[in-house]
């Protein structure tokens, strides 16, 4: 298929048709800089990122945290992320295909203690069954992004025991209507 390279701070990242390549990769950094300023993952997190893509933000959630498993739903993405870890020397990410509704249970079989979890969305929500399994996971916190408002919000509608501290927006596209949401999520114990 037709790949597009493009470059993220010192990373070189790899992009397979019909995997998500950005419209303009500058807004990439600002995403993947909010993501680690809210998620904050350290050496003893195990990070599940759903709708990984072509592992634009797994790269940098390796270098912070114990183990990060990607999940996305599209093969040529799943085949970059693998092939950009592999590129950066990380071995402590498993990039695994399938959808969310079915892929996050088989996650938690292998890996059963996520503590934090990234939902990189499209324009149409996870939906219930796939916001009941991450809420059973109970990570501590969720950062959920997507250029849909209504989409995240119907998702973290169906959440259970968290909630919302930081909500904001990224200029996706420069000069267009496109933004990109962002909504930062915490674990509510009782």
């Amino acid at each position: 298929g037709l790949s597009v390279t493009f470059q993220v701070g010192d990373d070189l990242i790899r992009s397979t048709l019909p995997s998500w390549c950005p419209q303009s990769p500058n807004t990439v950094q600002i995403v993947q800089d909010t993501l680690i300023r809210w998620l904050s993952p350290h050496r003893d997190d195990t990070v599940l990122e759903i709708g990984c893509g072509c592992g634009t933000n797994t790269l940098e959630l390796a270098r912070r945290a114990r183990m990060v498993v990607g999940l996305d739903n599209c093969r040529s993405a799943v085949e970059d992320a693998r092939y950009n870890l592999q590129r950066s020397n990380l071995d402590n990410a498993y990039i695994r295909l399938g959808s969310a509704e079915r892929g996050i249970g088989r996650i938690s079989r292998h890996w059963p203690h996520i503590t934090k979890v990234v939902c990189h969305g499209m324009r149409v929500p996870f939906g219930p069954r796939a916001m009941a399994q991450i809420s059973v996971l109970k990570p501590r916190q969720i950062v959920m992004i997507g250029p849909s408002a209504n989409s995240l919000a119907a998702d973290i509608n169906e959440l259970k025991k968290y909630r919302i501290m930081q909500f904001g927006v990224v200029d996706q596209t420069p000069g267009t209507p496109l933004v990109l949401s962002m909504v930062q999520l915490k674990r509510i114990e009782q």
